[in-house]
């Protein structure tokens, strides 16, 4: 702690990573809360004698909700409400207003009751509000000097949804209730049906948790179909049906194999109407006359969560039908966008939740009743951040409030204009939780992405009672935005072409072990080198890059074993078609790779075309080996060097683009271009045979 601010840096704590923003980015030190999780003791010693009246829990603020849940379940207990993911961990989603759906409940910030955090010069506050569960005689009595009780309500109001600003969050007590089930109804319906019941008074005002998932294209009769998501309390459904006991098992476990997601990236890049003609038949395939289980798992939506997607959520309030002109505005922006001369699709339909107004000064739903808009995109999906930007730009004079923790083009006017009780100069963001002596210049979030070294990051644990100290709330508004971080193009160049090698030599290896390999065994090894492929996939998209690389390198010694016996044959007959093959395909590669690479251009435009290129080509292979064609076998191979010509610009022009999460991935596709060059290469030279 006292080492960071003797450097003059920064402190930020990070939770579970969900965030798709760059909110947690720190050049500085950065807090893992891995080991910051679990329940505390409720009653420190300090509680006011009435404070247990509402069910309460003391949970340390790294403890992740699907643990919370589990240890609450044990103890007969339940949040009363939450969102529809449950990996993240509970200071994420406080600090970011993560949300559920339901006029009777406000977002998370507004079921927290006290606030433990660790500020500048190391000193340990509570926070709370100003009637907080905590007697300030026992507080004394129990922490003396060593740790300062502020209740003010301004000042809760102002740290409890503070994005780490106003502190790193040790502990809360938050409000729960007992245990209990939900029964979870889905039913068809139209957006023109719906809109005008959109009230406190209609429907919203009916106590349930209530949602929509709308498809943003019109029917041929001009509607627009929802579904309409309705959750109530219920007794615990000892004696309903197995089917009722849970959703769909089918579409769970579609949505659980790591090829759905291959296949949505695919879909999504590379024909994107064919996705949003689907969302008529997704919505069907969702109806459900009743689900009923535990709360915690009625809330979470399950292995949907798995798929890889990207998502900006506005908030807009209820007041004069704000709510309703938004999606109106936002269906006749999809439809446009989707008939203009770039056309961008949406490849998901539109979530809608209804979240109570919250009392935190940065919360989306600040003292406003909010209908939260979730734009979700599969990843992948060509113009689709741009298609995002523009709804917020579009959207901005109907006072939209970006998520903060999803992808959003926020800057300093705006946040001052969304949030003026929380930007600096407010007195709920003066210096009452901190030593004024402390203020210095924040660099967070200053553009770069560097990676922490192993001495720069601070593993939190419920020991440590000096924590390092978050952004300052003092610094200049307009270095605390998070920007988006330019990668290190060098450094993402080097390590994917470093990987590329690396599986060149597995495959080399591979092929020399498997040269004798004869039979059924090539056609096995040839399937199972792919399932390697797809799992990495799933590996990056999860962020296990470990377990990527282990993936990537065992794809290339399955691919190698797969076509050893095949290259042995070349080897054996004409060994100087194998050299001249090899030399052939470094200097193809190298000439159409620096071209994608070195272009200023945009390509992304090109994978559409190249997929059904490549469709085309497998398609005339299969016929060729069915039906005699002249010099079919020289014309596959010159068809294929054309088209992976174009694969291989694309592909490093992805490079240049990519972020270093991406190499292991980029290295995959590089390296698939490389082998299919080389084997149409030595098809050529090797006399324009195809065993």
């Amino acid at each position: 702690m006292r080492r960071a601010e003797g450097q003059g840096t920064t402190v930020r704590a990070v939770g579970a990573g969900h965030a798709w923003s760059d909110v947690a980015l720190t050049d500085g030190y950065l807090v893992l809360p891995d080991r910051l999780g679990g329940l505390l003791e409720l009653d420190d010693g300090t509680l006011r004698a009435d404070a247990q009246a509402t069910p309460l829990a003391r949970v340390l603020g790294g403890t992740h909700l699907r643990d919370l849940n589990a240890a609450l379940d044990a103890a007969g207990l339940a949040l009363p409400q939450m969102g529809g993911y449950d990996a993240q961990t509970i200071a994420g989603v406080v600090s970011t207003s993560t949300h559920g759906s339901g006029l009777r409940w406000g977002p998370f910030p507004d079921l927290v009751r006290s606030l433990d955090l660790v500020v500048c010069g190391g000193e340990v506050l509570r926070v709370e509000p100003a009637a907080g569960p905590t007697d300030p005689e026992a507080f004394a009595s129990v922490y003396g000097d060593a740790r300062r009780l502020v209740q003010d309500d301004d000042t809760f109001a102002a740290a409890v949804c503070g994005m780490g600003s106003m502190g790193i969050i040790h502990a809360l007590v938050v409000e729960v209730r007992e245990k209990f089930w939900l029964d979870e109804v889905r039913t068809l319906s139209t957006w023109e049906e719906v809109r005008d019941e959109l009230t406190a008074d209609r429907v919203l005002g009916e106590g349930d948790h209530y949602e929509l998932f709308l498809n943003p294209y019109a029917r041929r009769d001009g509607r627009h179909t929802v579904l309409v998501t309705r959750r109530k309390d219920c007794r615990e459904p000892t004696e309903l049906p197995p089917d009722k006991l849970e959703r769909h098992p089918l579409t769970e476990l579609e949505a659980s194999l790591p090829v759905t997601g291959v296949v949505l990236r695919g879909l999504a890049r590379y024909a994107p109407a064919f996705m949003a003609g689907r969302f008529e038949a997704t919505l069907r395939d969702m109806c459900d006359d009743g689900y009923a289980s535990i709360s915690y798992r009625v809330f979470n939506i399950g292995e949907a969560n798995k798929l890889p997607a990207i998502s900006m959520e506005l908030g807009v309030g209820l007041d004069d039908g704000a709510h309703v002109a938004a999606v109106d505005q936002i269906l006749a922006i999809a439809a446009e966008a989707r008939r203009g001369l770039r056309r961008a699709y949406h490849t998901s339909p539109i979530a809608l939740r209804f979240v109570a107004p919250s009392a935190a000064f940065a919360s989306m739903m600040h003292d406003r009743a909010t209908m939260m808009i979730e734009l979700i995109l599969v990843d992948g999906t060509p113009r689709g951040l741009d298609l995002l930007g523009g709804y917020e730009e579009r959207l901005a004079d109907l006072g939209v409030r970006a998520h903060w923790g999803q992808i959003n083009g926020l800057s300093a006017e705006r946040i001052r204009a969304s949030y003026p009780r929380w930007t600096p100069g407010s007195r709920s963001t003066a210096a009452s939780t901190r030593p004024a002596s402390s203020t210095r210049r924040s660099r967070v979030a200053s553009g770069s992405r560097p990676e922490p070294t192993p001495d720069a990051v601070v593993a939190a644990g419920p020991a440590c009672d000096a924590l390092p100290m978050a952004t300052d709330r003092s610094v200049p508004l307009e270095t605390q935005v998070a920007r988006p971080a330019e990668a290190d193009a060098r450094a993402v160049f080097g390590q994917t072409m470093g990987l590329v090698a690396v599986t060149i030599l597995f495959f080399a290896l591979g092929a020399w072990i498997g040269r004798d390999i004869s039979g059924g065994l090539v056609l096995l090894l040839f399937i199972g080198a792919f399932v390697p492929l797809i799992a990495l996939n799933a590996a990056v998209r999860r962020g296990a890059q470990s377990l990527a690389l282990v993936l990537l390198f065992a794809f290339g010694l399955l691919f190698g074993l797969a076509l050893g016996p095949v290259l042995n044959e070349y080897v054996q007959a004409d060994p100087a078609a194998v050299w001249q093959a090899g030399g052939a395909t470094a200097l193809f590669i190298a000439g159409f790779g620096a071209y994608g690479y070195a272009t200023r251009r945009d390509l992304s435009s090109w994978g559409r075309a190249l997929f059904f290129a490549l469709i085309a080509l497998i398609g005339f292979g299969l016929i060729s080996l069915l039906v005699s064609i002249p010099g079919a076998n020289v014309i596959y191979a010159v068809l294929g060097l054309v088209i992976f010509a174009g694969l291989t610009i694309f592909d490093f022009n992805r490079l240049r683009r990519s972020g270093i999460e991406a190499a292991p991935l980029l290295a995959a596709s590089i390296f698939l271009d490389v082998i299919n060059v080389f084997l149409f290469f030595l098809q050529l030279f090797g006399g324009g045979s195809r065993n």
